[in-house]
């Protein structure tokens, strides 16, 4: 399907429901208590929701059922939300950890509504066991600050994971690109909205879906995976933010060192998570 076609389906799901300054400051969201909707279509300005609040809303997985096709079954998560303001908690002996960027789309009354950056997490040693026991699979994120629906079909829109100091050195672990969204968001569109589950429970209230990405790091066989874990570690004694922006502003970078009133003005998504000292490669 056309790049084109993939746009109208999205848009249909529309119809249904920035200048950029730089300041010289470092990006940190980890301590705010709300969660942040900006980039309003109706210019009403920033909006807030008590984390308090979010953490009420049921958390779904969009899960494909095999590599070779484009069918999903939901699954229904009920970990404790993370919303960054901690460093993030191991549930396992394990000090490795395996992250991929995702992206989660607010459900509001069966309808798509917002946008947030989301993050994976694996553990390494959950490719040498069954992977239904790695207890990082059920852990689940809701970012500082969220985009409406629309922005998503925004040129150049696409999501990045970086890690550092959140100052606009870090480094850039792996890029989604704007089509492989588009992509994911037709499936929404055409597919995953259709599921008998999906018309069931979501017709009333606010659920958040997480959906899989293949990002544009290689797989190593000269393609995109879904399995392109990466694996992410501190120097020791050091901290590090891993920051997932979902964007469409043309120097994603530069939004690291904004101060975070200023970031409310880019058309982004930004989830940011401590990483713990202890995690070692």
């Amino acid at each position: 399907m056309s790049r084109i076609m993939r746009h109208y389906a999205v848009v249909y799901l529309l119809l249904l429901g920035i200048l950029m300054f730089r300041s010289g400051e470092s990006l940190n969201l980890v301590n705010i208590s709300t969660s942040k909707i900006v980039g309003n279509a109706m210019g009403t300005g920033t909006q807030h929701l008590p984390q308090s609040y979010v953490q009420s809303f049921d958390q779904w997985q969009a899960v494909k059922e095999n590599e070779y096709t484009d069918n999903f079954t939901l699954v229904k998560k009920r970990s404790p939300n993370i919303y960054g303001r901690e460093p993030l908690a191991l549930p396992s002996a394990s000090q490795s950890v395996m992250i991929r960027p995702s992206l989660q789309v607010l459900i509001k009354s069966g309808i798509p509504s917002y946008i947030l950056a989301g993050i994976e997490f694996s553990s390494d040693d959950a490719f040498d066991t069954d992977a239904d026991d790695d207890p990082y699979l059920s852990m689940t994120t809701v970012a500082q600050q969220w985009i409406t629906f629309a922005m998503a079909v925004e040129p150049n829109f696409r999501i990045m994971l970086y890690q550092g100091e959140g100052d606009g050195t870090d480094d850039l672990l792996t890029t989604v690109s704007s089509d492989e969204v588009l992509r994911v968001l037709e499936l929404l569109a055409s597919q995953i909205l259709q599921l008998p589950v999906a018309q069931q429970e979501w017709s009333q209230g606010f659920h958040i879906l997480s959906l899989p990405l293949f990002s544009d790091q290689n797989d190593g066989h000269g393609s995109s995976s879904t399995s392109s874990w990466i694996k992410v570690s501190n120097t020791p004694g050091e901290d590090s933010l891993i920051t997932c922006l979902a964007t469409a502003e043309t120097d994603a970078r530069e939004i690291l060192t904004l101060d975070p009133d200023l970031a409310e003005m880019t058309v982004s998504s930004i989830l940011q998570i401590p990483l713990p000292k202890e995690v070692k490669a």
